[in-house]
């Protein structure tokens, strides 16, 4: 039995210093170039995963690749706090929300509003996380480059965001700072 056991025990000696070897020569594929530009890429957003309940129970929805594809779209944006703060209202980072209004997905967008950005768009297209995310950044930042001259502009995007720029005007309200507004801006940290 011993006889047995000594060629295995070689093999795993030579295994053993062959990865070694290996590794401290930079073969193996953590000290490859492409792999530290994919970590350097992804890290800021594994740190944002880990630092904010949200993306937890995002992840826990739809998995790592499309929760990390979402974080980077919510922390690229141009009002990152301000977007994981509307989902929170909207849809408490459930992907499947659906509204008495049809409002669809994290961001609750109707498909009269998803639309606009996508013309292709069907309903149901909205509960895809990533595309429903996408499309509401650039709702919102279209709001707030709308109103971005006048005074109070989050409170004003973010009406508009909730009731559109018509309904937002309709309220005479200078701001316009309402329970959603204030509710949203409540969230922020």
């Amino acid at each position: 039995m011993r006889e047995q056991l000594e060629p295995l025990k070689r093999y795993a000696y030579l295994l053993t210093a062959a990865v070694i070897l290996f590794v401290g020569y930079g073969y193996a594929p953590e000290r490859s170039p492409e792999y530290a530009a994919q970590m350097a890429e992804v890290e800021p957003l594994l740190v944002a995963l880990n630092s904010y309940e949200g993306y937890r129970d995002l992840l826990q929805q739809t998995g790592s690749d499309i929760a990390i594809e979402i974080i980077g779209l919510i922390e690229n944006s141009s009002h990152p706090e301000l977007v994981k703060s509307i989902i929170e209202v909207e849809s408490n980072w459930r992907v499947d929300a659906l509204s008495p209004r049809d409002a669809r997905g994290l961001m609750q967008i109707r498909p009269v509003a998803g639309m606009e950005i996508e013309p292709e768009l069907t309903p149901d297209d909205l509960f895809d996380p990533v595309l429903n995310v996408r499309i509401g950044i650039e709702i919102f930042e279209r709001h707030m480059d709308y109103f971005l001259d006048f005074h109070d502009t989050e409170h004003w995007a973010l009406t508009a965001y909730n009731r559109g720029r018509k309904g937002t005007f309709d309220l005479n309200l200078i701001p316009p700072s309402t329970r959603y507004s204030r509710k949203v801006l409540g969230l922020v940290t």
